[in-house]
């Protein structure tokens, strides 16, 4: 005769006396029902509760080891107990294993009877349980939004993986499942950052969390620094350096860090990035002033030879110079100047010096009336002579070859009056009368002052120094100096 499975429950069950239960003392003899006479209820109390437990199958998992004790033992050690019925995916982990896992400690995470989900996670947040062991992971004012909310399995698998720190992807691919502006910037970029292009986002980033905006791993300027060292001693060595590259956000004032379309990394063409501080005047802590640049998004304008190429570099360097204005080479910030090569190396890093160096030329300049080099006659003079700024603008002009419409000349904005022919042209500027120059049909030049009355016409005829320019009151002053001009 098969005895029925109910039967045998009530027998054994019986064998647990009133007055055991009374006094809430363990049996002393093998019972099945573990869950009535008040001993393991709350373990029914449960949202969810495991398999087992929810029908009082505390024998899938427990087996007696002394019934007259009310000892157990399980059934099968570590991992095995809990792989025995959970044969599934979650359990072929790849060559990374969750340490806990690892060594078969599954229910340091998971409570075996039951939870608030069917994770059976023990209580408290996701969180909570991973920084029992993880406790110094989460560290830092500007959080992750993952590590913020808790979701650390957003990131991470909780048993093995085959990608290091059981993630759920490669790093790079991981974060670019979220971080959808970066993806799309890379998928359009000309350029890509080389950390970017390892998968290495962590090399500037810390995943969980950072005092630095954006979960960096330090500063901007030191982390840029910690591998572009040579540009950081050309930044910091420099007798000139550029406050943009150590303040705030550093190289990122102009930089994007992932990705680009513009040559460096730049976020926009080299102008436009300038543009974007020098736009408007800067006033510095020791009352000197930046002019603005404003005029080189002034469309129609002619623009000197390196901004025509959207090359500020072409006079400029970017993070640090031996020169004022961060200029690349020496370049006289006076409107008076006596001639010397060395006041013009920056313009004769493209310009020809032969331009001033002969009084007499058919072919090193345009400037000149027949072979006389107008080049010459206005710079190349021991005192007084005149700087380029005299009469050309440093970034963009109205006229070709940036001929200004006005230069400074202490505080007063000079005018030129440059009318420019096909082979030649005039100015009427506060320097001289009416001149006029011509390459293939020589003129006078400036121009003889009319008679005003019918005395003699020598009285009022032009000197012969063809530069009739007002001397200043104190030379060594030099009122149109580079502190008034944009250049």
């Amino acid at each position: 005769m098969t005895r029925h499975p109910l039967i045998l429950i009530v027998a054994l069950f019986a064998a647990v006396t009133p007055a055991a239960m009374a006094q809430n003392e363990p049996p002393n003899t093998r019972v099945l029902d573990c869950i009535n006479g008040g001993c393991h209820t709350p373990i029914m109390s449960y949202e969810v509760m495991h398999g087992p437990t929810a029908i009082a199958a505390c024998d899938a998992c427990h087996e007696y080891a002394d019934p007259a004790q009310h000892t157990f033992v399980s059934k099968r050690q570590g991992s095995a107990q809990c792989s025995f019925c959970h044969v599934g995916s979650d359990t072929h982990v790849g060559k990374f294993i969750h340490e806990p896992f690892a060594t078969g400690e599954c229910i340091s995470c998971h409570n075996p009877h039951g939870a608030k989900d069917k994770r059976f996670l023990k209580p408290g947040s996701l969180s909570e349980q991973c920084l029992e062991c993880h406790t110094e992971t989460v560290k830092g004012k500007h959080l992750h939004t993952s590590a913020a909310n808790g979701d650390c399995l957003d990131c991470h698998l909780p048993h093995g993986g085959d990608h290091d720190h059981l993630l759920t992807s490669s790093g790079d691919t991981l974060c670019l499942t979220c971080h959808e502006e970066v993806r799309e910037r890379l998928e359009n970029a000309l350029l890509v950052h080389e950390p970017v292009t390892t998968g290495n986002c962590i090399d500037c980033h810390d995943a969980h969390a950072s005092d630095m905006p954006n979960q960096l791993m330090m500063p901007p300027i030191d982390l840029c620094i910690s591998c572009h060292e040579e540009l950081a001693l050309e930044a910091m060595d420099s007798t000139y350096q550029h406050s943009a590259v150590f303040e705030n956000d550093a190289c990122m004032h102009c930089h994007l860090p992932h990705a680009a379309t513009h040559v460096s990394l730049l976020k926009d063409d080299p102008v436009a990035t300038c543009l974007e501080c020098h736009a408007e005047p800067i006033e510095l802590s020791d009352d000197r002033t930046i002019a603005s640049v404003a005029e080189l998004s002034i469309d129609g304008m002619h623009a000197h030879g390196p901004l025509a190429e959207q090359r500020c570099s072409g006079c400029h360097q970017s993070h640090g110079a031996e020169h004022p204005k961060l200029l690349v080479a020496n370049y006289t910030s006076n409107f008076y100047e006596s001639f010397s090569l060395e006041h013009y190396a920056l313009c004769f890093e493209c310009h020809e010096q032969d331009l001033v160096l002969h009084e007499s030329t058919s072919e090193h300049t345009g400037f000149r009336n027949g072979e006389k080099n107008l080049h010459f006659t206005h710079v190349n003079i021991d005192k007084n002579g005149h700087s380029c700024r005299s009469c050309h603008s440093t970034h963009v002009s109205e006229s070709p070859k940036q001929i200004a419409k006005t230069v400074p000349y202490g505080q007063w904005q000079l005018p030129l009056n440059f009318k420019p022919t096909a082979t030649g042209g005039s100015c009427n500027s506060g320097c001289h009368r009416v001149a006029t120059y011509d390459r293939v049909n020589a003129t006078i030049g400036i121009q003889p002052l009319q008679p005003l009355d019918d005395g003699p016409a020598s009285e009022n005829t032009a000197p012969d120094n063809p530069i009739n320019e007002p001397t200043p009151a104190d030379p060594a002053s030099n009122p149109g100096s580079a502190d008034q001009s944009s250049g």
